[in-house]
């Protein structure tokens, strides 16, 4: 993976490492702040308002991706090292 890719790689890491916890330990105003904005993207957003053990979920997941992604382009880096 190239530099730019790496780079690209570990940006989307820490932002959904990041995303994750903030979902994680404060659910409804995560989302809360993400509410607004046309009607498709309420739509979207609504259900998780009202299920914040859904959000919490989420936010596991998307803190197991961002680790995965990041380990997984660290790796790559020492392949090339």
């Amino acid at each position: 993976m190239s530099i730019i890719g790496r780079r690209t790689a570990e940006t989307i890491a820490l932002a959904a490492i990041g995303d994750g916890v903030m979902a994680l330990i404060k659910p409804r105003e995560h989302v809360a702040l993400w509410s607004s904005g046309p009607a498709w993207w309420r739509s979207m957003v609504e259900p998780l308002e009202r299920r914040p053990g859904l959000t919490r979920a989420l936010g596991i997941a998307g803190i197991a991706f961002g680790l995965w992604l990041a380990i997984r382009a660290e790796g790559e880096s020492e392949d090339q090292t």
